[in-house]
């Protein structure tokens, strides 16, 4: 094993058979970037651009947009506790301008957009919701339900503008 191990490393050594070697290898190495690169074209059809589109769309049909200076964020429809009279504007059906994540558009509207931490039985629970929103009536705010961080929704038939 040894003699097959000296008899190699001395190949290598050698300019000419190394040189071979190098060429070998980057004839090999851009044979399978020029497969990758054409195997990646062919995968990417233009339907997957309108589903994934399609797919946008159905998500922002289930959720509440809120909007402010060309910026908007959704969240599951439910979420907001509390909407006061002078910010129902900006809640829209049809987003425009730039979406950013929750987190990003609540540290830029923190002026006006608070959330609440809530419990799974104020998830779940038609009367503890109704007395969650009754917390914040009076509230300048508008508040939105959040679980670990994140928006959720409260208990369906809970409408925030009522």
């Amino acid at each position: 094993m040894n003699f097959f191990r000296l008899t190699f490393l001395f190949l290598c050594s050698h300019s000419a058979f190394s040189q071979q070697v190098t060429r070998l290898t980057k004839e090999v190495l851009d044979a399978k970037r020029q497969a990758v690169v054409s195997s990646q074209t062919e995968q990417r059809p233009i339907e997957l651009v309108s589903n994934s589109k399609t797919s946008i769309r159905n998500s922002l049909q289930k959720s509440d947009i809120i909007a402010f200076n060309g910026k908007w964020t959704f969240l599951p429809k439910g979420a907001i506790i509390h909407i006061p009279k002078q910010f129902e504007a900006r809640v829209v059906r049809e987003p425009q301008g730039e979406m950013l994540s929750f987190p990003e558009f609540l540290r830029k509207n923190y002026a006006w957009v608070k959330t609440e931490t809530v419990t799974e039985e104020q998830i779940l629970e038609e009367d503890e919701a109704a007395k969650l929103k009754e917390k914040f009536v009076k509230s300048g705010f508008l508040v939105v339900a959040t679980r670990n961080g994140s928006p959720v929704s409260v208990q369906k038939g809970n409408n925030p503008k009522s």
